[in-house]
């Protein structure tokens, strides 16, 4: 006999009951009542006693399910699994250790052929991840945000917003639906994010309740029981903010995942919500650097920094930042950029001293030009260590008719930490 408990039974239609009902009758040689699914996939891993953290019926992040745990970086520097299991509407999320890699491994490879039967009927989706994680790189999406400043970000969000014209339901309804559109674009971009991150897993029901007379508005997401994202906009009155909190019926509050009200002039409106995409990668920018102060700053020096390295990332942040500017269309403001340019980076490393972090110096300069080009030459330490200095030793001579319309002058040490992950790192 199998038997489910009420909350799981909730989750599974008739149909997919009784496949989960056949396959555990078939594969399990205990005839004992099964309580729950979840426990039944991970009966493998009890079986072996592991050492369970935590196991809640949530799509937790990482950050959230080390709360509580003495030393979390120890944990994540330590081995074991972070594991997700999506039955339905809910995400079981599990952290536990093991002994060793040899351990985890055994321990995954039981995992999966112990939940194959139901993913194979499309009853449970699986995703692990090992520990020891490493530290999370938005690179370079992160660094061509930074170029971004507060001027460029009011005109690209009055540029998205203007297509819309006056009807609020159209514009709020369509930048909730991009919005939650980048932010899993970005995620896709980046391996395990979604693992790592909470709220990923599933589509999400956003109600949006927006009173132009008093000036509020009220913005929540709820975790749905369909994959796909409804968005549902309200122009209507609102008493109170406590009234809308009456509203409320017990399911919406259990699966309410944010809440978000404020007050909401009709000129400030949209700017306090900027373009969705630097919405969203902020939001996940936030949450990315919370998991990677668990995981501990990667140990990184000047030493990373090659020729080929820096040209490489150069590279990719040239080309990030264009296509970043197109996104934003900010293509007039960034014609610079988006034309053909001649890049001089000039670096040098300090020399080794015991019991320090090698660091270093970087200069950069973009001019104009007629096609791409980047140029990187590493110089000798300079005794004052200033970037002019750096840069006149690398580059004595430059043929170039116009001013650089970019440069910067930093450690190398700053310059790698976006790069690696590190969540101390300013950009």
């Amino acid at each position: 006999m199998v038997s489910l408990d009420p909350e799981l039974r909730s989750l599974l239609g008739d149909s997919e009951e009784n496949q989960v009902e056949r396959i555990v009758q078939e594969r399990s040689s205990r005839r004992l009542p099964l309580r729950n699914l979840v426990f039944y996939v991970f009966d493998s891993l009890f079986s072996e006693r592991p050492r369970w953290r935590t196991l809640t019926s949530t799509d937790s992040p990482l950050q959230s399910m080390l709360l509580g745990i003495p030393d979390p970086r120890a944990v994540c520097q330590d081995n074991g699994l972070y594991v997700k299991i999506l039955i339905g509407a809910t995400v079981f999320t599990g952290l536990l250790q093991t002994r060793d890699q040899t351990e985890t491994e055994q321990l995954r490879s039981k995992f999966f052929d112990q939940a194959a039967p139901f993913e194979r009927e499309g009853i449970v989706t699986i995703r692990a991840l090992k520990i020891p994680i490493k530290p999370i790189s938005l690179f370079p999406a992160n660094t061509a945000a930074g170029q971004i400043d507060y001027q460029h970000r009011l005109v690209a969000s009055a540029r998205y917003f203007e297509r819309f014209g006056p009807d609020a339901r159209e514009s709020l309804g369509s930048w909730y639906r991009d919005y939650l559109s980048e932010q899993r674009a970005i995620v896709q971009h980046i391996p395990d994010l979604d693992i790592l991150l909470g709220g990923m897993m599933l589509g999400k029901r956003v109600v949006i309740i927006y009173d132009p007379n008093a000036e509020l508005l009220s913005v929540s997401e709820f975790i749905s029981s369909d994959r796909s994202d409804t968005i549902d906009v309200r122009i209507e009155s609102i008493v109170s903010f406590d009234e809308l909190e009456r509203r409320k019926d017990d399911l919406s509050r259990r699966s309410l995942l944010r809440e978000t009200r404020f007050a909401a002039r009709e000129h400030r409106l949209y700017l306090r919500w900027g373009h969705p995409y630097l919405k969203a990668l902020e939001e996940i920018q936030l949450g990315v650097r919370e998991v990677n102060s668990q995981l501990g700053a990667p140990y990184y020096d000047a030493t990373l920094a090659t020729v080929e390295s820096l040209e490489r990332w150069i590279k990719s942040g040239i080309s990030e930042l264009r296509s970043l500017a197109e996104r934003l269309h900010l293509q007039r403001e960034f014609a610079l950029w988006l034309g053909p340019l001649h890049a001089y980076v000039a670096y040098s490393l300090d020399d080794p001293r015991p019991n320090w972090v090698r660091d270093g110096i970087i200069v950069q300069r973009f001019y104009a030009a007629e096609s791409d080009r980047i140029s990187v030459r590493c110089v000798p330490a300079t005794p004052d260590r200033k970037g002019d200095a750096v840069f006149d030793q690398a580059f004595p001579a430059i043929d170039e008719s116009t001013h650089a319309f970019f440069e910067t002058s930093s450690s190398l040490v700053f310059y790698l930490g976006p790069i690696v992950g590190d969540p101390y790192s300013v950009i």
